[in-house]
């Protein structure tokens, strides 16, 4: 899948963009497949899924009453493993109930991971059986189970071998959401049902007369329980075309998802889809698309696509030609047609994106529930410092960053110094402005935005990307953020203590994303009043030996003054005291060139300059 959002590429890692689209003649859409998720079999398919299927003669089963035909597998280091019995012999593990498998009387396998595992940081277990014989198994066929999981950052896969020794993913259950409770007490995601059926394609196995199943869960961060019993393999049948619409995206040409742009910013709107091909036969058919505008039809069009191969994904992008010149919401409805489709009331889907006058915003849903996966990403990132690109079609000034970082209800909030920060994304060492953040009782409470002034706006570069970066060197408190390794979509960024009573101070619970806006507004910089009568300069620049200041203020004022390095390093400090008129010179002969921040600091406001020093 793409990546929605390049949602935290945090200072010092360079910017690249893979996907690519084209357009025709005449603005025409024309579709550019961006990469195929095929992993040479039958797509993993989870009980509350929309393909079809009609189970046929069963191939192999298994009860899991004898735990002695399953070879227990712990990873070095690990110290839990999973337990054979039955409801009245290990319990429940984390659930309340009992499991309610078919056969849950004559045993089933259990791993808990608090209950079993004597370090509850790190869980790392499996349970194997075979060999199977599957020499007469013809495709498509099915491996099912009975399973009763709650996912939390952990992973309950399903692994398939040849030769006993060598294993190979054949499923996993990243189809659910996460399960927890959030910080103000609300239960977010569910356990699967209790003795729900698991159906996991595995054509491979087919005419395989030695084959070994192993179920693996793993975690080194927390989780709950996964209870399995009734295996089977089952010869199955499914249509021979039935197409799903499984997601859609709003994008521009940089393919980065902006849920708001200002009209400035307007750029051909693009759309993309995930579409699933869960039938038997290649199919081509044709995507249809409307964008709306005030209930009008500002642009519509349609392509053919020449066809996704059986049980694979392609995630496609298609370039309406069409430039918003309105400000306002507007609507892409998208529509699947295919000939003889299985199932053709799942081919439709809708996404919104807002053009407005100032304001330039990520697609971010700042209620919206769990990432698809909290076992790490293969995206870099850090834990102080937690960001978003923004790309520049024209040239234009920046006036603050609107940040969103909610406390729980009820909590009083954690002080906290953030810088702002606006770098160059083709050099994320250039820090092209800063300006000084501290959360307290007067951010805002709930799901709110902060405006916070830059003092000079920022002038920004057409066609460029630009980063604009919260940082904290507070070590107590960390920005974090998960997704599926190797896959960012629809993540989730996280801040707080996250351990014992994480659920306090500016914590959001695993539901919330911590979120930066710019905003291109001249009038904005009126709500700085507490500037008036207060000036700065600064000689020579650049400098050799000595930065001079002269700082003017029409009544008493305590300043502070920094001098800092572009990666926030504090080189030099000074307070002053003083009314109308304080001068100050700073020694910077015996540091590098290059460029610094000298920022000064007052009740007034913020005020920050870049001082080149050149020897």
């Amino acid at each position: 899948m793409k990546n929605i959002l390049l949602l935290l590429i945090t200072c010092f890692v360079g910017l690249s963009l893979s996907a690519q689209y084209a357009t025709r003649a005449g603005n025409t859409p024309v579709y550019a497949k961006i990469f195929d998720t095929s992993n040479n079999s039958l797509p993993e398919t989870h009980s509350s899924a929309s393909i079809d299927i009609t189970f046929l003669d069963t191939l192999y089963s298994n009860e899991f009453s004898d735990s002695m035909i399953f070879t227990q597998n712990n990873a070095a280091g690990a110290s839990s493993q999973w337990v054979f019995g039955t409801n009245e012999t290990i319990g429940n593990g984390f659930f309340t109930t009992p499991f309610a498998s078919s056969s849950a009387g004559n045993g089933y396998a259990m791993f808990d991971y608090f209950g079993f595992n004597e370090d509850p940081l790190f869980a790392n277990s499996s349970i194997t059986l075979g060999p199977i014989d599957l020499t007469n198994a013809a495709a498509p066929l099915t491996v099912n189970f009975e399973q009763y999981y709650a996912k939390f950052r952990d992973s309950a896969q399903v692994w398939y071998s040849l030769d006993s020794i060598n294993f190979t993913l054949l499923g996993d259950n990243t189809d659910l959401p996460l399960f927890g409770v959030n910080a103000q007490g609300q239960t977010i995601g569910a356990p699967t049902a209790n003795g729900e059926l698991k159906s996991i394609f595995a054509s491979q196995l087919a005419g395989q007369p030695t084959v070994w199943l192993r179920f693996l869960y793993k975690s080194d961060n927390g989780g709950y329980s996964w209870l399995v019993d009734d295996l089977t393999v089952t010869s199955v049948s499914v249509p021979s075309i039935d197409l799903e619409l499984n997601n859609t995206y709003v994008t521009n040409t940089t393919l980065i998802d902006y849920g708001i742009t200002p009209i400035s910013q307007a750029d051909s709107v693009i759309f993309g889809v995930l579409i699933k091909n869960n039938g038997l036969d290649v199919s081509s058919y044709t995507v249809n698309f409307d964008i709306q505008f005030n209930g009008n039809s500002v642009a519509s069009g349609s392509e053919v696509v020449d066809g996704t191969e059986s049980f694979e994904s392609d995630t496609l992008f298609f370039n309406t030609g069409y430039l918003p010149d309105q400000i306002g919401q507007y609507t892409v409805n998208i529509s699947l047609d295919a000939s003889g489709d299985y199932t053709p009331d799942n081919n439709i889907g809708s996404n919104d994106f807002v053009i407005d006058e100032f304001v330039y915003s990520p697609n971010i849903n700042l209620t919206g529930g769990y990432a698809e996966s909290l076992s790490g990403s293969a995206a870099p990132y850090s834990e102080y410092s937690v960001g978003q690109f923004f790309y520049l079609k024209n040239a234009g000034t920046i006036y603050a960053a609107n940040i969103a970082i909610p406390k729980p209800v009820g909590t009083a909030n954690y002080p906290l110094d953030i810088t702002i920060e606006v770098r160059d994304a083709s050099d994320l060492t250039n820090l092209i402005n800063l300006t000084d953040y501290l959360l307290d009782n007067t951010h805002p409470n709930g799901l709110q935005y902060k405006t916070v002034l830059f003092d000079p706006p920022i002038d920004l570069e057409a066609e460029k990307f630009y980063l604009l970066n919260l940082t904290t060197l507070d070590t107590e408190k960390k920005f974090n953020f998960y997704a599926i390794p190797g896959d960012d979509d629809e993540a989730t960024r996280c801040y707080g203590p996250f351990g014992v009573a994480g659920s306090v101070n500016w914590f959001r619970g695993w539901d919330f994303s911590p979120c930066l806006q710019m905003t291109f507004n001249p009038e904005i910089a009126g709500l700085n009043k507490t500037n008036a009568g207060f000036k700065i300069s600064t000689y020579p620049n650049p400098a050799n030996q000595n930065v001079n200041l002269v700082v003017t203020s029409e009544n008493a004022v305590k300043t502070n003054i920094k001098l800092m390095d572009l990666q926030g390093k504090v080189i030099i400090t000074r307070n002053l005291n003083f009314s109308q008129i304080a001068t100050e010179s700073l020694p910077v002969g015996d540091l590098l060139g290059g460029i610094y921040i000298l920022q000064v600091t007052t009740d007034k406001g913020v005020h920050n300059q870049k001082i080149t020093i050149a020897h």
